[in-house]
């Protein structure tokens, strides 16, 4: 979008624009994670090599480098197109505050087609953080003007926007909404965590080796770039490379390698009329020949087709709109109220107990006020932490709120008490939620990072007392460190 595109604003970190239309054109971002949010309407979508279909309250990741673009089919699109949220998260700014972000690769559909869990947790998550993006795009602030602008590059009848750099307004801290969000999208859509099952334990030593290697990757494409040399680079022979490469990401590391080298070459096939052999040549494919062959593996089409497919779409004329401020907040407001029944602003997940706790942490800490003696306890299944979905039995912890809590523990140096109902956890909806909640604090930064933590298992019964016995068995496995603690109430 160019700068007067821009309808809202949150600093520095994050910027968003509620935008009409029928046919955009095609974009990408530079150093941005973008996130479209449908909020009336149905859209087709491409990004990257994929193609999908978008409904109203569905949302998808754009990562930093990939193309995209969306669209409605005429018969069925409501009066002047459909309405997304299209959400531009700064990386490298992002970075200073968590650190490592600008290294992820985010996913909610599967890169290797293969069906994702199909959880009702999930689908709560989902909710959750289409939930963070409408408050944080409402609560950022109005602006006309702050946006960059967007580099543009014309052949022919092709043309492309590739978004370049940030020059917003500075600003130094994340607003609650968009630090919900952030943490979601790190602690459940990162790629890695997202293509493996839940329940699977990923070491954090093998994580930030893949991650280390995808970066190196990433900025390397026209060099020669083969298994042996990232294997030498991490310390590791080629065998424990090429088995830890396949088992992280169920893909051959070569073939990884030269689907980002099609994917990152897509920009200067559909940006210019550059010759194919200097496209291959500038992203590392030794021939034409085996750059079409690779590029038609992951696009479905050699690049010559998939050029002259994306010029007749850039060829029609892009009638994307931004809404102005009034017309953006009535359109989220009325997302709001379709999307989320039942969870009313503020009062859903800002008014537990939990995320109280978290702004009372934080605003310690901001204060630098004396915490050596201080522990926290948090009652995962209380009333008062519990949210209410219409339509759903039984009632959920909000999980975010939670991750808040551990990260701000984490953050200040102090210890955690985590009390946990036996009887909740023999219900297999929230045994599944918490585990999940566990895994994903030992894989990213959570509990183990805390100074002094401990599980309390809550019973009321001698059945409460005899499960809690054989779940601490698992907790003490999982988490290596610790304690856990049996009470009856």
């Amino acid at each position: 979008m160019d700068a007067e595109d821009a309808l809202y604003t949150a600093n520095r970190f994050a910027h968003f624009s509620v935008l009409r239309c029928t046919h955009s054109p095609l974009m990408a971002y530079r150093y941005s994670l973008a996130v479209l949010l449908v909020l009336d309407g149905r859209v087709r979508a491409k990004r990257a090599n994929q193609r999908f279909e978008l409904e109203k309250g569905d949302w998808t990741f754009i990562n930093c480098g990939e193309l995209f673009a969306f669209w409605t089919e005429n018969a069925a699109a409501p009066a002047g197109g459909a309405s997304v949220l299209l959400a531009e998260l700064n990386l490298p700014a992002l970075a200073e505050i968590y650190p490592g972000i600008d290294r992820l690769i985010f996913c909610n559909c599967n890169y290797a087609k293969q069906e994702g869990p199909k959880r009702e947790v999930d689908a709560v998550r989902r909710i959750s953080f289409a939930k963070y993006l409408v408050e944080s795009a409402a609560s950022a602030g109005v602006s006309g003007t702050g946006g960059a602008s967007m580099d543009k590059a014309a052949a022919g009848a092709a043309a492309v926007r590739i978004k370049g750099g940030s020059t917003r307004t500075e600003g130094h801290s994340v607003a609650p909404a968009l630090d919900r969000l952030i943490s979601l999208a790190v602690s459940e859509y990162n790629f890695l965590y997202y293509v493996r099952n839940a329940r699977d334990y990923l070491s954090p030593e093998k994580i930030e080796r893949v991650y280390r290697t995808i970066w190196k990757v990433r900025y390397s494409f026209a060099d020669t770039i083969s298994l042996e040399s990232m294997a030498g680079a991490e310390g590791v022979s080629s065998i424990y490379f090429t088995d830890l490469w396949k088992d992280m990401l169920s893909m051959p590391f070569m073939r990884w390698v030269n689907r980002g080298r099609s994917i990152a070459s897509e920009a200067d096939l559909l940006s210019g009329e550059h010759r194919l052999i200097d496209i291959a040549a500038d992203y590392g494919f030794s021939d034409v020949k085996y750059y079409n062959k690779t590029f038609a593996g992951h696009f479905g089409m050699r690049p010559a087709e998939w050029r002259a497919f994306w010029k007749a779409y850039a060829a029609e004329k892009s009638d994307m709109i931004s809404l102005s401020p009034e017309e953006s907040r009535i359109v989220l407001d009325e997302f709001s109220l379709w999307r989320f029944k039942g969870m009313p602003a503020g009062a859903a997940d800002d008014n537990t107990r939990m995320y109280s706790q978290y702004c009372t942490l934080r605003g310690l800490r901001n204060q630098k006020a004396e915490l050596k003696e201080l522990a926290v306890s948090v009652d995962f299944f209380a009333p008062e932490n519990l949210r209410a979905e219409k339509g759903r039995a039984p009632e959920w912890p909000e999980w975010k709120s939670i991750e808040l809590v551990v990260q701000e523990v984490i953050r200040s140096g102090i210890g955690l008490e985590l009390r946990v109902k036996t009887a909740f956890l023999s219900v297999d909806v929230y045994r599944e939620g918490f585990e999940g909640f566990v895994l994903k604090s030992i894989q990213y930064r959570g509990i183990r990072d805390i100074r002094d933590w401990k599980f309390v298992l809550v019973c009321a019964n001698a059945a409460d007392i005899e499960f809690a016995h054989g779940y601490s068995k698992r907790l003490k496995m999982l988490l290596k460190g610790g304690s856990v603690e049996i009470v009856l109430e």
